[in-house]
């Protein structure tokens, strides 16, 4: 199909998702930036030029694309890790920095709205008065978390955010399934925590990032048949517990939540990778 033919799939798409039509320029900037492949030459034969086309696989591609829009992806970044998460080949180059610039962006703006104080290491037992003070510097829980029924004391929630801004006590150990999804010192600012999520995040090979995009689909995978196997024991997929299920799994999509899960995934691999070569 020519670019014209391409533009206009796409568009039907976007119109059948309730999205305002792509124009030409963005189509165009989609290409360049490889997140629609480029046209491929058909026919081609001695002394004839071939037809430059497009296929099924761009128009895919549109359709992943606008609906990374309808969940707030905006930049090129989030929509390339969007894609490259549904499985989609993008390089790994591109990768790296798309997640590393995101993944950045994400702490320095979540600094800037509240500095989080509260050492689990230094101060296990606090006052009721210090519990509420810190607590409201956490915000509310998710209200799509929230909907899962987790029943999480203000400690508890204190002490995991602790950990992933500051990291663990060095005698303390918490279960490796934790750690892929909360790695200690993730959160943390380089300049106050050693290894912090964001110089690790510079550190990701090609590896790293493949586990990263394996482990996030099938965390997505567990998500999405959890009403399914509650359906089996007689719960319905109406009721509150799996639609709040179901919700989180598309949740996880959002640039937020997506960037965030694979920056986990990612580092938690390469800390796995460098402890197996340290020990061989």
């Amino acid at each position: 199909m020519t670019k014209e033919e391409l533009l206009r799939r796409v568009n039907e798409i976007a119109t059948s998702m309730g999205l305002p039509p792509v124009s030409k320029r963005g189509l165009s900037d989609w290409i360049d930036e490889g997140l629609i492949r480029g046209a491929r030459p058909i026919g081609r034969r001695r002394g004839l030029n071939p037809r430059w086309e497009y296929d099924e696989d761009d128009v895919d591609r549109g359709r992943v694309l606008l609906g990374s829009r309808m969940l707030g992806a905006r930049r090129v970044a989030e929509l390339r890790l969007y894609l490259w998460a549904r499985g989609y080949e993008v390089s790994a180059k591109k990768v790296k920095l798309a997640l590393t610039s995101e993944f950045r962006r994400q702490m320095k703006s979540q600094r800037r709205k509240a500095v989080f104080q509260y050492d689990h290491r230094q101060s296990p037992n606090l006052s009721d008065r210090e519990l509420a003070i810190y607590s409201k510097r956490l915000g509310p829980l998710d209200p799509r978390l929230a909907a899962l029924g987790l029943d999480l004391s203000p400690k508890s929630m204190l002490d995991m955010a602790s950990r992933l801004t500051w990291g663990l006590d060095e005698h303390e150990h918490i279960a490796a399934g934790v750690q892929q999804l909360f790695p200690p010192g993730l959160l943390g600012a380089p300049d106050e925590t050693e290894r912090s999520g964001e110089e690790l995040s510079g550190l990701l090979a090609e590896v790293d990032l493949e586990e990263a995009r394996v482990r996030n689909f099938e965390f997505m995978a567990q998500l999405v048949t959890v009403p399914l196997c509650l359906a089996i024991w007689g719960v319905p997929f109406e009721s509150e517990f799996s639609q709040a299920f179901d919700l989180a799994a598309k949740s996880m999509l959002r640039p937020e939540w997506l960037v965030r899960n694979l920056a986990s995934f990612a580092i938690s691999a390469y800390r796995l990778r460098m402890r197996i070569n340290k020990e061989a």
